[in-house]
């Protein structure tokens, strides 16, 4: 499990890059229909991250990307690499 003072310098990082990949309309990928997307992948001295941004206007895009989630990092934490994930929506 990542330590807090891990999760909170990468929330931090995300935090100051987030508006400067805004600004840059080329780091969105078109989806189909109505939906967009961004990723990223960073590091930093320990380890990588993963930054994954989506938006639809059919919410059930999301709920289906939020569930192909779910079920790889519930079979993560069943090969004993974290805990099952639990989504609120």
């Amino acid at each position: 499990m990542i330590e807090k003072e891990d999760a909170a310098a990468v929330a931090g990082m995300l935090a100051e890059n987030l508006a400067g990949v805004s600004r840059v309309k080329d780091n969105f990928r078109l989806l189909p229909d109505a939906s967009w997307g961004y990723f990223a992948l960073g590091h930093d001295g320990k380890g990588r991250f993963g930054l994954f941004v989506a938006y639809s206007e059919a919410g059930s895009d999301l709920d289906g990307l939020l569930d192909a989630y779910k079920g790889w990092a519930d079979a993560s934490a069943a090969r004993g690499k974290g805990r099952e994930t639990q989504i609120k929506r």
